[in-house]
């Protein structure tokens, strides 16, 4: 029998003790990792938009300021010992040439990303398979805390 794939849309958190957590035809959204190989625990944040959500945004979780603080909150709330997280960020593409303040949208996702995990002290093991040109889907297989990330036209690669 399979594992059981539990999809993370755009916007969403998910966490899990089994089975996958994956997140599908990433652009310049960006997805956070935490997992737990202690306590067999997986987190996933999927980052739509840089900075924090404005006060009537109506789906705050997909601003990288609540998303990221959520992620590390549902952790924690379920036993989580953040020293012993993997971290990890993918995604953040430039599938487009639109740039503000000199930066594409998964520029600024990347780094609105990264800005958040450090400020809530969760950077260690970071491993990272962002930017460039080309889409990406995510996978955790939350059981041994593998990370696969597959490309359009390529074989799936662990991270």
């Amino acid at each position: 029998m399979r594992p059981e794939v539990i999809p993370v849309k755009m916007g969403e958190i998910g966490f899990s003790r089994q089975g996958s957590l994956a997140c599908y035809a990433l652009g310049s959204c960006v997805v956070a990792i935490l997992h737990d190989r202690g306590l067999g625990l997986g987190g996933v944040a999927h980052v739509v938009l840089p900075g924090a959500a404005p006060p009537e945004a109506p789906a705050p979780g997909r601003y990288a300021g609540q998303a990221i603080r959520r992620l590390i909150e549902g952790m924690v709330m379920r036993g989580a010992f953040l020293p012993r997280c993997r971290v990890y960020l993918v995604g953040g593409a430039q599938l487009l040439d639109i740039r503000y303040n000199g930066l594409s949208m998964g520029e600024q996702n990347i780094a609105s990303a990264r800005s958040m995990l450090k400020a809530h002290g969760v950077m260690q093991e970071l491993r990272e398979d962002v930017g460039g040109a080309r889409g990406r889907t995510v996978c955790l297989e939350v059981a041994t805390g593998q990370v696969t990330v597959g490309r359009a036209g390529q074989a799936p690669e662990v991270l």
